[in-house]
């Protein structure tokens, strides 16, 4: 009796036709399950990642207003000078006397501090420099958007440091007693400084892109910080991300970085500046806390079809096992071995079967042991008329025969 399963065997069928259509639903079931965790879990770690940096350029948008603060203070004192006339014909000692007396105060604004007359002319600056004294800085960006707009302005990256230097301005207005406008206060922060610069503390104790990158671009799309400190200073307007966000939108994305790695990268604009916030975290570092997760319910999909599975083998071979002791038993009576029995405790069709076989095979004992009784008898018989036969044959004596 062949011990293998065979491709075209009743256990073979019975899996066939019952197991497998359940198995592909059950795996069905388990992709779809687990796609539907990924998706879920994909858009948590998005949203999640999108409003992290949403409040992080918030925080930061908040950590802004003590430049301006400080530097509204002063701009408040210079605004109440009573014989000072902000041109540059006016009291240029008293607004320089103002700055220094600010002394450590103005050490946040690492580029220096400065003023401007309502004309536009640099009046005066901490710490000193004369070689910009009385230039014409009307026309800079953020002098006339101060004429605009009664709030501060934060500029985009300008060349107004010292020696020229890449520096963004914080400027606030100067108001007179009647509120008219009398001049600007700018603070000047620097660009490209070491990590101890003032305006880099701020973005880096934010938190964002401590699994992957964080960076800063101004207005038109300069990079004002970068965790990588080369890039600051590159131009990201090109970057799709960048676009949307200096176009006010705030949001959060999956792709790849220039590695190939997956990558979250979110954004968001700073209120109150014309600059954004992006934040781009690795995939794997995202999922990390919820990966053990996975690899659970991986496991209980995988339990979902194999527990089945052999649940179904196990119950196969047991129902297939009379069949097959039964396909024995019939080669058994088959090669005359008549009386072989064979019992089955299933208490369905199969016990009934192996009852019926074994009352057949009781029944063709029975027929054969008298099939045998009546072959002797005839033989004896055979033989008694072969020996009078033979006595006949060779003599003619009557008396003898």
């Amino acid at each position: 009796m062949p011990s293998g399963i065979r491709w075209g065997g009743l256990r073979t069928k019975i899996i066939a036709w019952s197991f497998v259509p359940t198995a592909i639903i059950l795996a069905a079931v388990a992709w779809v399950t687990f796609s539907a965790y990924q998706q879920v879990t994909e858009d948590l770690v998005i949203e999640r990642d999108r409003e992290l940096t949403r409040f992080s350029a918030g925080e930061f948008a908040a950590g802004l207003t003590e430049h301006t603060a400080l530097l509204s203070e002063y701009a408040g004192v210079l605004g109440i000078l009573p014989h000072v006339a902000y041109n540059y014909e006016g009291d240029l000692a008293v607004q320089s006397d103002v700055l220094k007396q600010a002394g450590s105060r103005f050490e946040v604004f690492d580029g220096g501090v400065l003023t401007l007359s309502k004309q536009g002319l640099v009046v005066a600056t901490e710490p000193e420099r004369p070689e910009i004294l009385g230039q014409d800085w009307s026309n800079r960006s953020y002098f006339r958007h101060i004429l605009r707009s009664p709030g501060p302005v934060f500029s985009d990256i300008v060349a107004d440091g010292p020696r020229g230097a890449a520096v963004i301005v914080v400027a606030v207005p100067i108001r007179g007693y009647q509120g008219q406008f009398e001049g600007v206060m700018a603070g000047l922060l620097r660009v490209g400084a070491t990590a101890s610069s003032p305006l880099y503390r701020d973005v880096a104790r934010l938190g964002v892109g401590q699994s992957g990158s964080a960076y800063l671009v101004d207005g038109s799309g300069r990079v004002i910080y970068h965790s990588d400190p080369d890039r600051i200073g590159d131009d990201f307007s090109t970057h799709v991300i960048v676009q949307e966000m200096l176009g006010g939108k705030m949001g959060a994305l999956r792709t790849r970085d220039i590695d190939g790695r997956h990558i979250v990268a979110s954004f968001a604009p700073v209120p109150g500046t014309p600059w954004g916030l992006v934040s781009e975290a690795t995939w794997a570092a995202l999922t990390s806390g919820s990966r053990g997760y996975q690899r659970f319910l991986l496991l209980l999909l995988v339990l979902g079809v194999a527990v089945p599975a052999l649940v179904v083998a196990v119950g196969v071979t047991r129902i297939t096992r009379p069949i097959r002791e039964l396909i024995g038993a019939a080669q058994e009576v088959a090669a005359g071995k008549f009386g072989h029995t064979i019992s089955a405790s299933t208490g369905d069709e199969v016990e009934e079967l192996a009852k019926q076989f074994t009352i057949m095979s009781a029944q063709l004992q029975e027929s054969y042991t008298h099939l045998e009784q009546r072959v002797a008898d005839r033989t004896k018989e055979l033989a008694a008329l072969n020996a009078i036969a033979t006595v006949v044959s060779r003599s003619l004596d009557l008396e003898e025969i």
